[in-house]
């Protein structure tokens, strides 16, 4: 059964389907193991979903018309070639598939190296694929908003520091007259601090 191997964006329906299969691929299924040190502890170790990762060699971009090739497949190795290269560029997610077995995997390419090396105009390229994985973000709670009088440092109410020139002090009154009960807004006419208002002797 002949093998075809198809990248798919799917956002934009995009398909393309390698025009020679490679003699072989491999998919690397591992792991993210993680050290952390702890202090009289020792050195445990925690496990994690690890991103699966694979470079196809050896991928032929044919510009003659081969009996060999994939059905449908085109003869100009620079349209195969443009296709993958805007996909790097773009950091695109797609699928990455081959026929008959159960690899479908989303995919990020990571680079596509090629060359010319026969002199037939052929193109050989070098797919690598990198296994994309949605990382979830870790939200932070909402912080609540202060409530007036409530306990404890955060609750605290701050005292602006009072202005001289809004400070109530004993206004003016008649020779002999008593200041008590009295109090006037003149602004304070000194420097600050101002005096202390001692009461008037009865």
């Amino acid at each position: 059964m002949l093998r075809l191997i198809t990248f798919l964006e799917e956002a934009a329906g995009v398909e393309l389907v390698l025009p020679v299969t490679p003699a072989g691929y491999q998919w690397a299924h591992e792991a993210a193991i993680e050290t952390v040190t702890v202090d009289q502890l020792g050195d445990p170790n925690f496990g994690g979903k690890g991103d699966g990762s694979t470079t196809l060699h050896d991928c032929l971009l044919p510009a003659q018309a081969y009996p060999f090739l994939s059905p449908g497949a085109g003869t100009n190795p620079w349209l195969y070639l443009e296709q993958l290269e805007r996909w790097v560029d773009k950091g695109t997610v797609v699928r990455w598939m081959v026929s008959g077995t159960p690899v479908n995997a989303a995919v990020l390419l990571e680079g596509v190296t090629y060359r010319e090396q026969d002199g037939t105009n052929d193109l050989y390229a070098d797919i690598t694929l990198r296994q994309y994985t949605r990382r979830r973000r870790r939200c932070c709670p909402r912080s609540r908003p202060l409530r007036r009088g409530a306990g404890g440092c955060a609750g605290q109410r701050h005292r602006a520091r009072p202005r001289p020139d809004l400070v109530r002090w004993p206004a003016a009154t008649p020779c002999g007259a008593s200041a008590a009960g009295t109090m006037g807004t003149a602004p304070w006419p000194g420097g600050w601090p101002p005096p202390t208002a001692s009461p008037t002797p009865t």
